[in-house]
């Protein structure tokens, strides 16, 4: 951040870059419909675990492709930049 001007009126912001930090499912609105193994194949103990963690990865991955990053980019940048205009600067550069 950084404040420039003779009157102190502008102002310089430098955002990190966005990032996703939790991807999780609802638990409560999740749940396996069907579960079927032959006579000869075990049970498989960490089946539900595993395909939970797939469908989270599938789940960021889609956010990822969708545009997620450069929405959350966006929003913060237009966040920043109404709330600084309001502290009274006049000239606001968000990047």
């Amino acid at each position: 951040m950084r404040i420039e001007g003779k009157d102190q009126r502008s102002i310089k912001v430098n955002l990190p870059p966005s990032e996703i930090f939790v991807t999780s499912l609802d638990n409560g609105k999740s749940r396996v419909y069907a579960r079927t193994t032959g006579l000869l194949v075990p049970a498989d103990q960490n089946l539900e675990s595993d395909t939970r963690t797939k469908a989270q990865q599938q789940l960021q991955a889609a956010a990822l492709a969708d545009g997620i990053l450069d929405a959350a980019r966006k929003n913060a940048r237009a966040t920043i930049s109404a709330l600084l205009f309001s502290f009274g600067f006049q000239h606001v550069e968000v990047t």
